[in-house]
């Protein structure tokens, strides 16, 4: 909104009435007083929308079973509980001396998924891709 104001001759400051500044429906103001809003000007181009030009980029390549896997463990291991506080003789946690219970069971999993399940759901996507 702006404001007019005015003085009287008796130098008495007095404000006006407060008229509305050009606003966009959607409540953007214009750039400029000879500009449509924003939003407006933006949206005219329907082709520049976030997912438009996908088709158009080149496709990334797909690791191998190994390379996905090997990077696994360290992708989790946020997620894993840790043994915080316990201290080994160097006064290093205790944590980053050995595998937790947790990590070990993953990393098992991890093996069994290459040997039995992995190989044959890499091929799918392989083809999948293609």
């Amino acid at each position: 909104m702006s404001h007019s104001s005015s003085t009287t001759a008796d130098g008495i400051h007095s404000s006006a009435v407060m008229t509305p500044a050009k606003v966009c429906s959607n409540g953007d103001a214009p750039s400029t007083q000879n500009d449509d809003c924003r939003h407006h000007r933006y949206s005219r181009h329907a082709s520049n929308t976030t997912f438009s030009r996908q088709a158009t980029l080149p496709r990334l390549p797909i690791p191998t079973l190994e390379e996905t896997l090997e990077k696994f463990p360290a992708a989790v291991s946020a997620l894993l509980s840790s043994h915080d506080g316990e201290k080994n003789s160097n006064g290093e946690s205790a944590s980053n001396t050995r595998e937790t219970k947790e990590m070990k069971e993953c990393r098992k999993e991890i093996e069994q998924f290459l040997a039995v399940d992995g190989p044959p759901l890499q091929t799918l996507l392989l083809e999948y891709e293609q």
